[in-house]
């Protein structure tokens, strides 16, 4: 079993959709009519599930790196003529483009933005979105964590990075890409502290609602919405006539 499966085999998605699914379905409606999507760290394709039977697509994609959790999402029914694909977000590979690319707290398991980012550039469309839900430092440091939760490993693991919105969007400027809105994403109810320490609950702080963990993290979930910097683009093109 991979690192944090657990997570998703204990908890049935399929039946209690994340309201993040919600969130998302929204602002992708609010721009496409049609979209094809690709999700990068799908999990067992719970979000393309709710997407499938909330919204009309062309076509719909998954890819994790967990085997385990790819053979689940194959085995449900409901993600009958979805693609889900065994492949790591910085490492995939395919000959087509999508108008919407989500990511939904993966890209903390990366040290560095930019090997995602450049695969998300490349298999997105023109005049296509890109959604990344996770925590970002609204200062200019990055943070690397490796933590071990006692209760179900032995060894440290990754997935709590924190990135620094400035690094991103300077990784995006060199890929001619723009972060063109930052959403914040809240909850409808209060989570309390679990069994597992490494699932998030609320705490009140003098700067309102606070996602906390065990890892000591105080932190607020946002999504980051992308886009092709077509401007950009034709500025260079200007300048070489």
């Amino acid at each position: 079993m991979k690192h944090q499966d657990y997570i998703y085999i204990d908890e049935d998605y399929y039946k209690n959709p994340k309201e993040i699914f919600v969130f998302l379905k929204k602002l992708i409606s609010n721009d496409f009519v049609e979209p094809s999507i690709l999700d990068l760290g799908c999990a067992r394709g719970e979000f393309l599930f709710f997407i499938k039977n909330s919204l009309k697509t062309k076509g719909l994609t998954g890819v994790d790196y967990s085997l385990n959790l790819i053979e689940e999402g194959k085995s449900f029914s409901g993600l009958k003529n979805v693609d889900l694909i065994v492949d790591s977000a910085e490492e995939f590979q395919m000959d087509k483009t999508f108008d919407v690319i989500t990511m939904l707290g993966v890209l903390s398991y990366f040290q560095s933005t930019m090997p995602t980012l450049s695969k998300i550039k490349k298999h997105l469309a023109i005049n296509g979105k890109a959604y990344i839900l996770g925590m970002f430092n609204d200062f200019d440091v990055d943070v690397h964590t490796k933590y071990r939760n006692n209760k179900y490993f032995d060894q440290f693991e990754s997935g709590w990075n924190l990135h620094s919105l400035s690094t991103i969007k300077k990784n995006l400027d060199n890929l001619n890409m723009r972060l063109i809105n930052v959403h914040t994403f809240n909850l409808s109810f209060d989570l309390s502290p679990q069994d597992d320490p490494c699932r998030a609950w609320h705490i009140n702080t003098e700067n309102g609602k606070k996602f906390t963990n065990g890892l000591g993290l105080i932190y607020d979930l946002r999504v980051l919405e992308i886009e092709i910097n077509q401007q950009k683009k034709h500025d260079k093109n200007n300048c070489k006539t």
